[in-house]
């Protein structure tokens, strides 16, 4: 029998090692748990480095109030959705991330800039 924890298991494996297709990731990005939400936005970086229309619904993402929950500490679903943003590295999404950024509301826009900053990213 495959329990709710199996299940969860399986999606992320599949968004993790790329075998959900755009439309699956698509439709995880509105799924009722947070670690699939997160996963699928890592799922859409490769997809986003193609199609720049795909930056809009990171955008979404981050600013979706469902997606202020947290996955652990003080790292929420929306950090990770910026954090999208800037792995995409184009100039468009690196632009849209600066300016979700700028208007990021304390104190979690000090949590947001330590979780960009341990992933490497150094926003402006």
């Amino acid at each position: 029998m495959q329990t709710a924890v199996d299940n969860i298991q399986d999606v992320v494996t599949a968004l993790v090692k790329g075998e959900a297709t755009l439309g699956d990731i698509r439709a995880h990005l509105c799924d009722p748990r947070a670690v699939v939400r997160a996963n699928a936005l890592n799922a859409l970086i490769p997809h986003a480095k193609i199609d720049a229309e795909l930056i809009q619904e990171i955008v979404a993402a981050a600013m979706n109030p469902i997606n202020k929950v947290w996955l652990t500490g003080t790292i929420a679903v929306a950090h990770v959705a910026v954090a999208c943003l800037y792995q995409i590295g184009t100039s468009a999404a690196e632009d849209v991330a600066t300016e979700l950024l700028s208007t990021w509301p304390e104190p979690d826009r000090s949590d947001l800039l330590w979780y960009l900053r341990s992933e490497g990213h150094t926003p402006a």
